[in-house]
């Protein structure tokens, strides 16, 4: 399966698109700019994180996810839009986003796979362990001598 980018014209087929119309013009104050590519790009970057935390690859374009993930993504992305135009989440709106939550956490702890990048980022891996060296116990068994100074 291939990674796509998450696009506004993607999310107004999701979402009815007055919503992503209102989002760009009556959600924004004086000076401000439209606020979906920021949400877009805020939940890219927590999806990508989910996936290399659970060890698995990410295209080396930072914007890619998952074609699988595309909905959930959109789940998240209204999920922080709708309280910017002080809209409550309908209850389904509300299932959509705690189960693509829930999805998260198991891509992160492995036990969702993902498909694999089309580009795959070599560089960009989670780190496996804490760094921490394990220091093997000392020989023979201590004596007052060896606390000496303590």
């Amino acid at each position: 399966m291939s990674w796509i980018k998450i696009r506004e014209e993607n999310l107004a087929t999701y979402q009815a698109g007055k919503l992503v119309e209102a989002m760009k013009t009556k959600a924004l104050d004086t000076g401000q700019e439209n606020p979906i590519p920021e949400a877009i790009r805020v939940v890219v970057e927590k999806i990508r994180g989910a996936i290399m935390a659970g060890g698995y690859s990410v295209d080396k374009d930072a914007s890619m996810i998952p074609a699988s993930l595309e909905r959930d993504a959109f789940a998240l992305i209204v999920a922080v839009a709708k309280p910017r135009l002080s809209l409550e989440l309908k209850d389904d709106e509300k299932t959509a986003n705690l189960k693509a939550l829930e999805l998260l956490d198991k891509i992160a702890a492995g036990e969702f796979d993902v498909s694999r990048p089309d580009n795959p980022d070599a560089e960009e891996t989670a780190q496996k362990s804490g760094g921490c060296r394990l220091v093997p116990p000392a020989r023979g068994v201590p004596s007052r001598n060896d606390f000496n100074g303590l």
